[in-house]
């Protein structure tokens, strides 16, 4: 498979009192064209802050290290004007919550018309058709474009959201917990539309959840992050038979499982680090119930279990 973004020693800061928080520290993984990869943590672990990178819509003052190589081209170094053109026409972001990233006081049609009309020389009838059959292939019928999002449901502002991501057609697509606050069966109906709008426009997508429901059901890789770091990157089957951080397993574990009868559920005790001044061994080292001596003093690398799988921890070591 050919690569289409390739992340290379990222670290994102951000300016606060008593110096630099790293959100992102140090993280190297690949996204091939056509594929889905799922990225899984708590909240705090710098998933938001890495999918907002990729479109550098980050905060005034914030530090952007290392390379993000897009189809060849390293974000990291672009111009704002080369930044601008490529967000929305070449990368697309589906935010997290459809209410507040839609305009209470603009039509559905106005949030089209300015996504088209900022990379395309259309005219608004133009723009409007393709607004219409953007919004045919989510299931929303095109008369909603005259409509206010509040008058439509949350599956129906996360499906509009999802369509003016798609507008453009776009090589990649950021989704941000698109199924957050939805209930379980639009949930469902979301995740279908992901998996068909995959194979119909050949996407390929980098989805953020904290949900692993959602991970083992559309993506084809999972990568876990904890504390800003990278610590198990795996295809999803092996990842859900057989996680190998200690981490990993403890996610796994605190998900309720109504398939095993002797499934016993499990809470991770303890608190993600301080960012401003993190453990000087593993990140995961004091809430970790398989950590050894080394853990408290040196930083694990990331270890190559197989051509396909990575694992941060001494375990695994030689």
């Amino acid at each position: 498979m050919e690569a289409l973004l390739e992340v290379r020693r990222l670290k994102v800061g951000y300016n606060v009192e008593g110096g630099t928080l790293w959100a992102v520290d140090d993280v190297s993984f690949s996204v091939d064209k056509g594929e889905i990869v799922g990225i899984v943590g708590e909240s705090g672990c710098g998933k938001t802050t890495l999918g907002l990178s990729f479109l550098r819509l980050l905060p005034p003052g914030s530090k952007l290290e290392g390379e993000l190589l897009f189809d060849g081209r390293d974000i990291v170094k672009l111009s704002e004007e080369e930044i601008r053109a490529l967000r929305g026409k070449e990368i697309a972001m589906v935010f997290q919550d459809p209410m507040t990233s839609l305009n209470p006081v603009l039509k559905i049609k106005e949030h089209f018309l300015e996504t088209i009309r900022t990379h395309l020389a259309l005219s608004e009838e133009e723009a409007l058709k393709m607004a219409s059959e953007v919004l045919g292939s989510v299931g929303i019928p095109p008369q909603k474009l005259e409509a206010y999002p509040f008058e439509l449901s949350g599956g129906q502002r996360q499906r509009v959201m999802i369509a003016l991501a798609l507008v453009l057609k776009p090589k990649l697509i950021v989704a941000d917990e698109p199924t957050t606050s939805l209930d379980v069966v639009v949930q469902a109906g979301v995740l279908d539309l992901i998996r068909r709008l995959r194979e119909e426009f050949g996407l390929t997508i980098v989805l953020i959840t904290h949900d692993l429901g959602v991970v083992a059901q559309v993506a084809d890789r999972v990568m876990v992050m904890y504390a800003g770091k990278v610590v198990e990157i795996a295809f999803t089957e092996e990842f859900f038979s057989a996680p190998l951080h200690p981490y990993s397993k403890a996610l796994l574990f605190s998900v309720p499982n109504l398939d095993l009868e002797d499934f016993d559920l499990h809470s991770l005790e303890g608190s993600p680090p301080d960012l401003l001044n993190p453990p000087k061994g593993c990140r995961f080292y004091p809430r970790c119930f398989e950590a050894m001596d080394i853990c408290s003093f040196k930083e694990p690398e990331v270890f190559r279990i197989s051509k396909s799988r990575f694992v941060r921890c001494w375990k695994y070591y030689g």
